[in-house]
């Protein structure tokens, strides 16, 4: 969990907040939100990129993965923290390979991948 304490305290950049709920996500803002996968979905043409869709309550994000198809135990309903700047991919405002922590799995404990 320190990396990703480190991604989301270290990045922010000039005076930048950072942005704790999806509804506050804007184009260039720092992201740190812990919120629920409502989407998975992976496209192999004409690049692999996964796209992880997450709900907080307040809004939905769209986390943006390149190179993969899948990720191990990133599933719907799995409860993640993602850490990231927003930025505009194809038409699409999304966190382009955001650090995330996976939370409550069944052993109760997390893990954190960047």
């Amino acid at each position: 969990m320190a990396r990703l304490d480190r991604a989301a305290s270290g990045r922010g950049g000039c005076g930048d907040d950072i942005v704790r709920t999806a509804r506050d996500a804007r184009l260039r803002s720092w992201c740190d939100v812990t919120a629920s996968v409502v989407a998975v979905i992976a496209e192999e043409r004409p690049i692999r990129l996964l796209d992880v869709v997450v709900d907080d309550g307040t809004g939905r994000l769209c986390c943006r993965f390149f190179g993969r198809t899948s990720i191990p135990g990133i599933s719907c309903g799995r409860r993640l923290r993602v850490t990231g700047r927003m930025a505009l991919h194809i038409g699409r405002q999304c966190l382009l390979n955001p650090a995330y922590e996976l939370l409550d799995d069944a052993c109760g404990t997390s893990q954190v991948s960047s």
